[in-house]
């Protein structure tokens, strides 16, 4: 499952079905205004035209290409297609008023303004068209759903970071994997949030981030198919502000042996911790003052994030290795 501007595999929703008989048109086709039944809509489209369709159908089971054609449903009409129907990406669906339906399989598809619970909309659909990169039947068509990532967003709320995004489709989609970053570089996973699957209705998630840093924290997505493709997201951020921090100095930075983490009212961090690129926690020595650290002699140069805890929140600073 790729995310709204890639293409993800075709995956086939339909049972197979045996090829419908082709429509045969008239001995001099053309389109009228107003299209009433099958052996008119078959003759509008032998005429190369673009059918305004007033009244039911309800089994079309013709096998019409309707690449490059605009197919407009009058108020309340209501389509089922049960033959193969050739779309490409010049294929669009418009309709009168919102009181428009068609039927594909089990889908059904409503006009863009309304007309009862549908499964997708017909701008949805004609999203789902537009991507199309040749020729294929309709219900194929359907089945080209990337995950449309429609929001991220990303909110403090008191001392967490709350995490909202919401999609309108999805394909295959096994979950949303949260990661989270302190320098918007290296990543590691903070939560797991279940997907929807194959869906064509608008879902929302939530994740709430209840340790995140002092500072700007940064957070991606890492979608994941069912088969263990998976695709990243955009990044977001939020800072989170504190008082309690402002009077904590790192020093020296950069560092050869040991450093010191040193507040002015005198209190003493805890879990202090000295994390590599890789997110790998390495042990670190306490040395004989409290708030000084020392620096395995084996540790190579580079950049690397130390985490320590204090006033009750947890702190993420920067800090190089020489």
């Amino acid at each position: 499952m790729k995310w709204k501007t890639t293409l993800c595999f075709l995956l086939t929703l339909f049972v197979s079905r045996e090829l419908a008989a082709q429509c045969t048109p008239s001995g001099s086709p053309s389109c009228a205004a107003n299209i009433g039944n099958l052996q008119a809509l078959t003759d509008c489209l032998a005429a190369g035209g673009s059918p305004n369709i007033t009244a039911d159908l309800a089994d079309i089971n013709c096998n019409y290409d309707l690449s490059g054609t605009t197919i407009n449903l009058a108020n309340q009409v209501d389509i089922r297609f049960t033959g193969n129907i050739t779309v490409n990406s010049g294929t669009s669906f418009t309709a009168s008023t919102g009181n428009a339906t068609i039927t594909v399989g089990t889908l059904v598809i409503v006009a863009n303004n309304g007309g009862g619970g549908g499964d997708i909309t017909f701008a949805q659909l004609n999203a789902i068209l537009a991507l199309l990169p040749g020729p294929v039947t309709l219900n194929i068509a359907l089945g080209i759903l990337p995950v449309d990532l429609s929001s991220f967003t990303g909110e403090v709320k008191g001392k967490a970071v709350n995490l909202d995004w919401s999609t309108a489709t999805e394909s295959n989609n096994k979950q949303f994997e949260v990661e989270f970053s302190t320098d918007g570089k290296s990543f590691k996973q903070i939560g797991i949030v279940a997907g929807a699957g194959t869906t064509y209705i608008t879902q929302q998630y939530h994740f709430e981030h209840a340790t995140p840093a002092v500072g700007i924290n940064y957070y991606r997505l890492r979608q994941v198919d069912y088969d263990g493709s998976f695709e990243y997201s955009s990044m977001v951020s939020a800072e989170l502000k504190s008082k309690a921090f402002a009077s904590y100095r790192l020093f020296p930075n950069p560092v050869q042996t040991a450093f010191t983490i040193q507040a002015e009212d005198g209190e003493v961090p805890s879990n202090v911790t000295l994390i590599n690129t890789l997110g790998q926690e390495i042990k670190l020595d306490q040395a004989n003052a409290l708030t000084t650290f020392e620096l395995p002699t084996s540790l190579q140069s580079g950049t690397y994030i130390i985490r320590f805890d204090a006033a009750g929140e947890t702190r993420f600073e920067r800090i190089v290795v020489q």
